[in-house]
Formats: C-alpha cells, structure tokens, sequence
C-alpha cells in the first residue's frame, strides 16, 4: 500500500495557481471608432485644398448638372419652385435714403422714395435699358442668375456703359447696362506662380484683380481679362457663388452631393420600366391539365406534324 504524499503548506498561503482574467475592451469615446466590419477603414479620404478639388471636378459637375436639369421633369420643376419662391414675379426695390442732414422732411422723403421707385421699374423692366444685349428685363435675369448657381454653382454679370455713341445708336436714355457672361465662359485655368486660381486674377493679399473668360468672335474663340473694377474703384464684375472654404474663388453645383443618388434612382427606374415592358411583350401563359414536360411533348409534336401555321402556333410557346 503506498503512503499518501504530504506536503506542508504556510498557513494563509493558496495552492491554486491564480487565475488571469482576460482584458475588458476598454470603453473609450474615440473619434472613427470603427465597427466589427470595419467600414471606416474601407472608405478611402483624403485631404485637399477646396479649390483645388472644385477646379478637379467643376466641368464634369457642371455638365451633369445641366444634363440632370435638362432631362428630369422632377429636377427642373423643383428649380422652377425655387425661383418661383425667391423672385415670383419681380424682386422689388427697397431704398431708404438717409436724408437727415439734407434738411428733408418725412413727406419730402417719401415722395423721393416713390421716384426712385418708379424710375426703377420703368428701367427693370425696359431690356433695352437694362441689358447690354437688349434681350432680358432685370426679373429675367434673375432668374438665369438663379438657374445657372443651381447648375454651375455660381453666376457671372459684367456691368458695362453705353456712351453716348452708343446711346444714341440705340435710342436709349440710360447708360448703364447688365452683360451675363455664362460660367463655363470663366477659363477653369490656374497658375499658382502667377496667382491664377480657375481663371480668377489675384493680387498678394488674395482679392480679385481681373477675372479670364473666353468668348467667340467673328468666328474665332478669343481669351481676354476683364477687370474686376473700373478705373475709378467702381466694380466691374458681378462673380456670386457660396463659398466652402475661406480661400474658394469658384462656386459648385449644389446638386453635386446628390448625383451619385439621383442617377442610381434613375438606373432602377429604367430598369424596372424595362423589366415590365418585357414582361408584357413575352408574357405568355399555357394552360393545360396535362403535367409541363407532357404539354411541351405535344407542341413538339404539332411543330414536327407538319400543316398550315403548325410550326408557328408551337414556336409562339417554345
């Protein structure tokens, strides 16, 4: 019989090895914290300067903007609501002269008012006072303005004078007039060492000097500068767009966010309008008691019996 082994042990001491517990994930508020599935890490982001990213892709989003409101009864309605919403009928003058060290009254200044109001309206709405062209009242031309930021994400106007020659040519009685220069006509051009950033002229403090637009003459497609202001300090050139970043000098489509959706949403309706033309042209239903390989028998064996249309009848089935 074996004796049974005796150890001694200290009083208070554990034979039992300790037992290590595995780490708890550390419960921490970090940014990008990731899934399981590691989502965040597959969507590849990089860092660039807006402009620059604006310059990269601002023909192609202007192109497929124009091609979606063209194209798309529901885009071109909801730009017709917007300018229905921001100009209606006309965008009203509003002028408040501060006449208080003239010597005028209230009544004196509201008859002011009411001149310069109606002087307004008769040269807004004459376009051969308003437009360098002769062609827009000043509401129309709010409206291309309004269209050409939702599809170019800007709008470009020159304010150019009728001399006298001029005026008389025209039978006019006001010089000043609006000359719209359509966006693409603004040369998507840059030269950092020449400070020329998408066709917009800068000096060393970063404010506009001229802008570079291109436009077809007698045939030939010319490249010229256009001061952003006159020789006595008075601007020249009306550029409006909503600016991302503080250094941006072109605007962007604001539709140019939804493209990737909109176009997805435009592929499964065609596809699934397709699908059910398909369906409606080659829907064709046999009924028969007889189980299905027993019912294609027979057709085979009407097509192969021979007679009048026989082989026709079958094929419309097989």
């Amino acid at each position: 019989m074996t004796e049974k082994v005796r150890v001694k042990v200290k009083a208070g001491s554990n034979v039992l090895p300790p037992t290590t517990t595995s780490p708890q994930p550390s419960k921490r508020m970090d940014y990008l914290r990731d899934t399981r599935s590691g989502i965040i890490a597959a969507r590849p982001a990089y860092i660039r300067e807006h402009r620059d990213e604006v310059r990269r892709v601002w023909d192609r989003t202007a192109a497929l903007a124009m091609d979606l409101i063209q194209n798309s009864g529901r885009l071109k309605g909801a730009c017709d609501q917007i300018i229905a919403d921001t100009v209606g009928s006309e965008l009203s003058l509003n002028p408040q002269p501060d006449l208080t060290g003239l010597g005028y009254n209230d009544a004196e200044r509201r008859d002011l008012i009411a001149i310069i109001k109606a002087g307004w309206k008769r040269y807004a709405w004459n376009a051969d006072e308003c437009d360098a062209r002769g062609k827009l009242t000043i509401p129309q031309q709010g409206d291309v303005g309004i269209r050409w930021w939702m599809a170019y994400g800007e709008s470009l106007s020159e304010i150019v004078y009728f001399d006298e020659a001029k005026r008389r040519r025209y039978g006019l009685s006001t010089g000043t007039k609006v000359l719209m220069i359509p966006p693409h006509r603004l040369v998507n051009e840059t030269i950092p060492s020449q400070r020329l950033f998408q066709g917009v002229w800068q000096d060393e403090n970063g404010r506009v000097k001229a802008y570079r637009t291109r436009s077809r003459e007698d045939g030939l497609l010319n490249v010229h500068d256009i001061p952003a202001r006159d020789p006595d300090g008075r601007v020249r050139v009306s550029h409006v767009f909503d600016p991302i970043d503080a250094t941006d000098v072109r605007g962007l489509s604001p539709l140019a966010s939804a493209f990737r959706r909109h176009l997805q949403h435009e592929t499964l309706n065609d596809a699934t309008l397709q699908m059910a033309v398909l369906q409606t042209i080659f829907a064709v239903t046999l009924t028969s008691d007889k189980p299905s390989a027993d019912a294609f028998e027979a057709l085979e064996i009407l097509k192969d019996a021979g007679g009048d249309g026989a082989a026709e009848i079958a094929s419309d089935f097989t």
